[in-house]
C-alpha cells in the first residue's frame, strides 16, 4: 500500500475519498480478488481502477513489472481522454501506454505496451486476430460495466468478461448506481463496493407550478418571466452566474427548445461580441452553410445552443468550448452527448504554411506526451479577429494567433490551458522537443546509408536536361580528408577510379549506380531528395545524416554552432524534419548570392540562393554529438571541443545554458530589467564594443552628450544599451542621455564598481543582486537558455515566454486545424514549433441539469426513459472544482410526471440484464469464438455458455440454447463453419467484424447480381445490419423507388428494402459530387448523420470487397467505390486523387479542363499551373519526378 500512496502523492493526492478507502480496506490490492465498484458520478471510481493497475504494473521500486493491464471504456472519445490522462501520469515510471480504437479489420502489435486503453468492440476484434500478448494481462478495468445491459453492445462486453474470467486476471468493474449490483458482483466473483458519497452536493428536485420541490423538503420559488417553464428555470440559474444543460428526448426537441431560449438581455456587450464571432465561425464550417448551421448560429447569438449527433464534429466542439467558457449559457441536448495565415504546421515532409498543407500528408500532433503524425485532419478558416497576439519565447520561437487560441502552459508543476490573450511574460508554454514517426526500414547497411548521405551532399548523378543524362556519377571531396566508405557495398561495387582536378578529388562511379538512386527517388535535377529515408529507424538514419554533414556540414568553434549548406530548399527542410526525430532543433535561413563572372568567357551567371540550416543551442549540439556518428576527423574534433569547452564547467549543475550564459537577464515586477549580455559578451570584438558602450553610459551620468560618432557604438546584433538611453535630434545633431532606468543602473554601478572597464565585475555584481534598486522587491533571474531537466516532459519542451504583443491585422481570415476525435491525439498540433490547441475543449460542466422529458419514442412506442439514464443526466451537475453545488431538476408537466420524477430521483435504478439471447449478438460472437479456436465442439460451447452472465441470471439455459442451436445451424448452412471449424470465409468474416447475417446479404446479393451497377453495390451494403437504421421512406416516395429497383432487377419491395435503396441513393449522390447541402435537404438528414452513414458505408464496402475476392467475384468496382465513398467523388477523377497534393476540388478542376491522367499532367505542366496555380503545380510535378518544361524519363 505504501507504493500506491507514494505514487498518488506524486499526483498531488494526499487523501483518499471514502469509497476509495473502503476499496483498499476490502482488499483491492489482493491480485486474485475481483471488485465491482458501484458509486455515483465524480466520486472517484477511476482512481480505484488506477490503484489496481499500479499494484499490478509497478513493483515496489516503481519500476514496470512487465505485466499488462487493459482499461476498457465504452466510447472512443472517453478512451482518448483516459489515454492522455494516463500517459501524463504513468509514463514517468517507464510504463508504455497504448490507445487501440482504430479499424476493426486491423492487427495491431501491442506486445510492447504495459497498459492498453480500448473499447470492448476493439478488444474483441483484436482477440479475433489471435493476439498472443493476452497471456501477459494480469488486470482488466472495465469502465461503465453496467453497459452489459445495452441491447446492442452489451453482449460483446459479456462475452469478453466471460473469456477473461478463464484467465488468471483481476477484474475491476466500475459502474454507475444500478439496481442489482450484487447479482453482477456474484457472477464476477467480485467484492461489491456500494457508496452514495459525492464530492459536491447534488440537490435533486422536481419543478412544477413555478417552484422547485427538492427531495430534502426545501422549496425554491422560480420567478415567472415567461410562460415557458424551461426558460424560467434557465434564467433563474443564469442570473446567479450558472449555466444549464437541458436534456430533451429527441434531436428535434433539442433544436426547438434552444430556439425558444433567448437570453440576449442577460448577456454583456463583450459576450455578445464574442458570441457573434462564434456564430460566424459556425456558418463558415460548411460551404454553403446548411439550414442547421444557420439555426445554430441564430441560437448562439441569443446565448443558447443545441448539441446532438446530427451536428458535425466541428460544430459540437465549438459549442462545447463556448459553453465551457460560460459564453453560451445553456445547451439543449439529447442524453448522449485560430491561427495566422503564415503559421507553419509540421507535416511529414517538414513545416508548411497552414494555407499550403499537403492533404495527403499527416500533421504532427500531441498524443499524450508524444508528438506523432496524425491522419484525418482538416483546415478551417474563420473570420479574422480585429487584432492578433504575437508570442515569442526565449529559444527564438514566434507565433501569431487570434486572442482566444489556446496554449498549453505549465504552472507550479501542473498543466493548464490558457488563451493567448491571458498569457504573460515568464509563462512556460509547450513547444516541440522531438517528434515520433512510424519507422520503416530499408534494406541498406549503415555504410551504404553513410555513402548515400555523402553523395546527396557532394555527389553528382548527372543533370536531367532535355531528356538526356550528362556525365557519369562522381563525388567531390577535399583530398586531405577522404571519405571513409570501407563498409559501403555500393561504393565497392560501383567505384571506377579516382581523379584529382584543381586540388579537388573526384571518385568516379559506374552509371549503373543511377538505378539504385532511381529506385530511391533521388534521381532529380538537384539530386537532393531524402523522402525515402525520413522514416528510417533512428540508428540507421543517423548514418545518412552523418554522411550529409561530413560532406556539406560545417562545425564553427568560434560561433559554437553547426551549419549545413545546400541550394536545395527541399533538402534543408527535410533535414530539419529528420533532425527533430533526435530532438535536434535547427533554424533555416536563405542566403542571397551574387552573380559570378566566368573566367573563360567573361559572361555573368546568376548563382542559386543557398539555404543554411543552423544548429545553435547547446542541448541540440550535445544530442547531435551523441547520436550522429561523424567520420570526418576534423569536424568530429571541433564538435568534441565545443562539448568539452571549459566554460561548461562553470555552469551550475542543474542546467546547461545555450551559448554558455548562465543568467541572461534580471528583472523585477515593477518593470526594471537589465539584459546581462551587455556585460557578458561572447566574442572579443563584442567585448571591446561593449566596453565603449558602458563607458558612454558612465559618461552620461554627467548629463546630455552630443554624439558625433554613433556608428562606433552600433552593430547589427542586439544593442541592449539602447534600453538605458534617450536619443534625440537637436538642430540635426544626435544627443544621448540616460533614461530613468539607465540612471538607476549606472548610479548603482558607479557606486559599487571601481574598475569602470571590468565588465566581468559588473556582471557578477548584477547577478548577485537580490533586491530591485527601484522598488526593493525581489529580483527575478532569467536563464534564457536554461535547458533545465524539468523543462523536458516526453516530447515537450517547456519554453519561457519572453515577449507578448498585440498587433493589428489586415487578413480577412484566420485558420485552424481540426484533428479527428477518434482518440488518436490530444487535440494539440505543432505550429511554428509551439504546441497549440486545434479545437474546442471537451468538458461540459453545469450548475443546473434539467430533464425536460421523461419519455421517448422507441420501437415499442413511447416509453419512460430508464431511471439509470436520468440519474446519469442529473449527475452532470455540480462537478468538483467547477461549481459550489449542483442541481438536478426534472420538469413535471402533470401529476403522472410528478410521480415518475419522484421515483426517478428516489428509487434505485432498474436492474441490468444479460442481452446474450439477442440473435445478432450470438451470431457475431459464436462465429468469433469458433474462428479463434476457443470453441471446438458442443461441449466447449455448453461450458462457455454456462459461465455467462445470462446463465447466472436465468439458470435455465433452454431459451438461450434454442437460440444458440439456430445460430449454429445458420453458420453451418451458410458455410461459415463446418463441425465447429471455421471455413476460410467464416474466418475472414470474423476478422472483418461484421454480422454473419450481413455477410449472407452481401453474398446472396453478389450471386444474384445481373449487372454490375454502382447503385446496386450501394444497395447491398445498405441492407446490412451495420447500416441500420436506414432512411425513412414516405408514402409518396414508394412507387418511384419500386420502379427504380425493378429496373435494376431487384424483386423484393418490403419496407426494409425500400429504406435500404433510399439510403443507397443518398450514397450514390454523395459519390457523384452532389453538393452536401442539397443532399441534406433532399433526404431530410443532418450533417452529422450523413458523415456517420458515409463512414459506415466505407467500412462495409471494404468488407464487401474482401468477401467478393473470397467467393470469386470481381472486386474492381467495390474497390473503387470504397475510395469514392471516402472522398465523395466520381470514378473519373480517382487516378488524379491518387496523386499527392491533389484533392477532390483540384481533381475536378483539372479533369474538366482536359487533364485526366498522370500522363496528361506530365505533358501539360503549363496548363496545370494555369488551372491550380504555379506553386501547387510545381509540387505535383516534383512528386512525379518532373520539372517545368521537362518530361519524366524512364531508366
Amino acid at each position: 500500500m505504501d507504493k500506491i500512496l507514494e505514487i498518488l502523492k506524486d499526483f498531488g493526492i494526499v487523501e483518499l475519498r471514502p469509497p476509495q478507502k473502503k476499496a483498499l480496506e476490502r482488499g483491492l490490492l489482493d491480485k486474485n480478488k475481483n471488485f465491482l465498484i458501484s458509486i455515483p458520478t465524480a466520486s472517484g471510481k477511476t482512481l480505484i481502477g488506477e490503484m489496481a493497475l499500479i499494484n499490478h504494473l509497478l513493483d515496489g521500486n516503481k519500476n514496470p513489472t512487465n505485466k499488462k493491464g487493459i482499461f476498457i471504456v465504452p466510447l472512443k472519445a472517453l478512451a482518448s481522454e483516459k489515454y492522455e490522462e494516463f500517459k501524463s501520469k504513468y509514463e514517468r515510471y517507464g510504463l508504455r501506454i497504448a490507445l487501440s480504437i482504430g479499424d476493426y479489420d486491423e492487427d495491431e502489435d501491442l506486445s510492447k505496451y504495459h497498459l492498453i486503453i480500448t473499447t470492448a468492440e476493439k478488444l474483441d476484434s483484436l482477440w479475433r486476430h489471435k493476439i498472443d500478448w493476452i497471456n501477459d494481462v494480469s488486470v482488466v478495468v472495465v469502465d461503465e460495466i453496467h453497459l452489459i445491459n445495452d441491447e446492442t453492445r452489451g453482449g460483446t462486453l459479456e462475452i469478453l468478461l466471460t473469456k477473461l474470467k478463464e484467465f488468471n486476471v483481476q477484474i475491476i468493474g466500475l459502474s454507475a448506481t444500478i439496481g442489482n449490483p450484487d447479482e453482477l458482483a456474484e457472477w464476477l466473483n467480485a467484492e461489491l463496493i456500494v457508496d452514495d458519497w459525492r464530492p459536491v452536493e447534488l440537490k435533486k428536485g422536481i419543478y412544477k407550478n413555478e417552484a422547485i420541490e427538492f427531495i430534502n423538503g426545501e422549496i425554491r420559488e422560480i420567478k415567472a418571466v415567461d410562460n415557458n417553464d424551461i426558460y424560467n428555470l434557465v434564467v433563474d440559474c443564469v442570473k446567479e452566474g450558472g449555466c444549464c444543460l437541458v436534456f430533451c428526448n429527441t434531436k428535434r426537441n433539442a433544436v426547438n427548445e434552444a430556439k425558444k431560449l433567448n437570453l440576449k438581455k442577460f448577456l454583456t456587450e463583450e459576450e455578445k461580441i464574442r458570441l457573434k464571432e462564434i456564430a460566424e465561425e459556425i456558418l463558415s464550417i460548411l460551404e454553403p452553410p446548411t439550414e442547421m448551421c444557420k439555426t445554430l448560429a441564430e441560437c448562439i447569438l441569443n446565448g443558447s445552443a443545441f448539441h446532438h449527433a446530427g451536428l458535425t464534429y466541428q460544430h459540437r466542439k465549438i459549442v462545447e468550448d463556448a459553453f465551457r467558457k460560460r459564453l453560451i449559457k445553456v445547451i439543449c441536448c439529447t442524453p448522449t452527448l485560430c491561427l495566422n495565415a503564415n503559421t507553419e504546421i509540421l507535416q511529414e515532409s517538414g513545416f508548411r504554411k497552414i494555407t499550403e498543407l499537403n492533404k495527403d500528408e499527416k500533421v504532427f500532433a500531441l498524443c499524450g506526451k508524444e508528438i506523432k503524425p496524425v491522419d484525418g485532419w482538416k483546415v478551417h478558416k474563420t473570420p479574422q479577429h480585429e487584432y492578433n497576439i504575437v508570442v515569442k519565447t526565449v529559444n527564438g520561437l514566434e507565433i501569431t494567433t487570434t486572442p482566444n487560441h489556446i496554449f498549453l502552459v505549465k504552472e507550479n508543476g501542473s498543466l493548464k490551458e490558457k488563451e493567448a490573450k491571458d498569457l504573460k511574460v515568464g509563462d512556460y508554454v509547450a513547444t516541440v522537443d522531438r517528434i515520433r514517426v512510424k519507422e520503416k526500414d530499408i534494406d541498406l547497411s549503415n555504410g551504404d546509408l553513410y555513402f548515400i548521405g555523402y553523395f546527396i551532399g557532394d555527389g553528382y548523378t548527372g543533370v536531367i536536361e532535355k531528356n538526356t543524362l550528362k556525365a557519369t556519377p562522381d563525388l567531390a571531396f577535399n583530398p586531405k580528408y577522404p571519405p571513409n566508405f570501407d563498409d559501403s557495398e555500393l561504393h565497392k561495387k560501383y567505384f571506377l577510379k579516382c581523379r584529382i582536378s584543381k586540388g579537388v578529388a573526384h571518385y568516379i562511379y559506374s552509371k549503373k549506380l543511377r538505378k539504385i538512386f532511381n529506385k530511391l527517388n533521388m534521381l532529380t535535377k538537384d539530386n537532393k531528395n531524402i523522402d525515402a529515408f525520413c522514416n528510417l529507424p533512428l540508428d540507421k538514419l543517423a548514418y545518412l545524416i552523418a554522411g550529409l554533414f561530413d560532406s556539406d556540414g560545417y562545425i564553427y568553434l568560434n560561433r559554437k554552432n553547426i551549419e549545413f549548406y545546400s541550394i536545395s530548399e527541399k533538402l534543408v527542410e527535410q533535414l530539419q524534419f529528420v533532425l527533430l526525430r533526435f530532438g535536434i532543433h535547427s533554424s533555416i535561413r536563405k542566403k542571397k548570392t551574387k552573380t559570378m563572372v566566368s573566367p573563360t568567357n567573361g559572361k555573368e551567371y546568376k548563382c542559386k540562393d543557398i539555404y543554411v540550416l543552423t544548429i545553435r543551442d547547446f542541448m541540440s549540439i550535445k544530442r547531435f554529438y551523441e547520436n550522429i556518428p561523424l567520420r570526418h576527423e576534423e569536424k568530429r574534433r571541433k564538435l568534441e571541443e565545443i562539448i568539452k569547452n571549459k566554460e561548461i564547467g562553470q555552469i551550475p549543475s542543474e542546467f546547461v545554458a545555450l551559448r554558455f550564459t548562465p543568467i541572461a537577464k534580471i528583472w523585477c515586477d515593477c518593470g526594471f530589467s537589465v539584459d546581462l549580455t551587455m556585460f557578458k559578451p561572447r566574442t572579443k570584438r563584442q567585448r571591446e564594443l561593449n566596453k565603449k558602450r558602458v563607458k558612454l553610459l558612465f559618461e552620461l551620468l554627467d548629463g546630455k552628450k552630443l554624439i558625433t560618432n554613433y556608428k562606433e557604438y552600433y552593430s547589427k546584433r542586439k544593442n541592449p544599451y539602447f534600453d538605458f538611453i534617450v536619443r534625440e535630434k537637436i538642430n540635426g545633431n544626435n544627443y544621448y542621455s540616460l533614461n530613468e532606468k539607465g540612471r538607476v543602473l549606472m548610479s548603482l554601478l558607479n557606486k559599487h564598481i571601481k574598475d569602470k572597464e571590468n565588465l566581468e565585475e559588473m556582471y557578477n555584481f548584477l547577478v548577485n543582486l537580490e533586491k530591485c534598486p527601484i522598488c526593493g522587491k525581489p529580483i527575478h533571474k532569467e536563464m534564457r537558455y536554461s535547458w533545465k531537466k524539468e523543462c523536458y516532459d516526453g516530447d515537450i519542451y517547456w519554453d519561457r515566454i519572453k515577449e507578448i504583443k498585440k498587433i493589428k491585422v489586415n487578413d480577412k481570415y484566420a485558420y485552424d486545424i481540426e484533428l479527428p476525435d477518434d482518440g488518436s491525439n490530444s487535440h494539440y498540433i505543432v505550429a511554428n514549433g509551439f504546441i497549440v490547441h486545434n479545437s474546442a475543449g471537451l468538458n461540459l460542466p453545469c450548475r443546473r441539469a434539467i430533464v425536460k422529458d421523461l419519455t421517448r419514442f422507441t420501437n415499442k412506442g413511447m416509453r419512460y426513459i430508464p431511471i439509470m439514464e436520468i440519474q446519469q443526466c442529473i449527475g452532470r451537475a455540480g462537478r468538483p472544482g467547477l461549481d459550489p453545488y449542483g442541481e438536478g431538476i426534472i420538469v413535471a408537466k402533470n401529476d403522472r410526471d410528478y410521480l415518475r420524477a419522484y421515483q426517478a430521483l428516489t428509487q434505485k435504478p432498474e436492474p441490468i440484464y444479460s442481452k446474450l439471447s439477442n440473435q445478432a449478438v450470438l451470431r457475431t460472437q459464436l462465429l468469433g469464438l469458433i474462428a479463434t479456436g476457443e470453441i471446438r465442439d458442443e461441449y466447449d460451447l455448453e461450458w462457455f455458455i454456462r459461465n455467462t452472465f445470462y446463465a447466472h441470471q436465468y439458470g435455465n439455459l433452454r431459451e438461450v440454447a434454442k437460440n444458440i442451436n439456430e445460430v449454429i445451424r445458420f453458420l453451418e448452412e451458410n458455410e461459415f463453419i463446418i463441425d465447429f471449424m471455421p471455413t476460410e470465409l467464416g474466418k475472414r468474416v470474423s476478422e472483418l467484424y461484421i454480422d454473419p447475417l450481413s455477410a449472407k446479404f452481401i453474398i446472396d446479393g453478389l450471386e444474384e447480381m445481373e449487372n454490375e451497377e454502382e447503385i446496386y453495390y450501394l444497395y447491398l451494403i445498405s441492407k446490412t445490419l451495420e447500416m441500420m437504421p436506414n432512411l425513412r421512406v414516405y408514402n409518396s416516395e414508394e412507387l418511384n423507388l419500386i420502379d427504380e429497383m425493378d429496373s435494376l432487377g431487384i424483386k423484393s419491395f418490403e419496407i426494409e428494402d425500400l429504406e435500404a435503396f433510399k439510403t443507397a441513393k443518398m450514397l450514390y449522390d454523395w459519390i457523384n459530387e452532389v453538393p452536401e447541402d442539397e443532399i441534406l435537404k433532399r433526404y431530410k438528414i443532418e450533417p452529422g448523420i450523413l458523415r456517420y452513414k458515409v463512414e459506415n458505408a466505407v467500412w462495409i464496402m471494404h468488407a464487401l470487397k474482401e468477401i467478393a475476392k473470397l467467393i470469386g467475384k470481381s472486386s474492381d468496382i467495390p474497390e473503387k467505390l470504397e475510395i469514392r465513398l471516402e472522398y465523395g467523388a466520381k470514378e473519373d477523377i480517382i487516378e488524379l486523387l491518387s496523386i499527392k497534393y491533389i484533392g477532390r476540388v483540384r481533381a475536378r478542376k483539372l479533369y474538366n479542363a482536359g487533364i485526366r491522367s498522370i500522363e496528361d499532367i506530365i505533358n501539360n505542366p503549363s496548363k496545370v499551373a494555369s488551372i491550380i496555380g504555379e506553386k501547387i503545380a510545381k509540387k505535383i510535378l516534383d512528386e512525379l519526378g518532373v520539372k517545368f518544361g521537362q518530361q519524366k524519363l524512364s531508366f
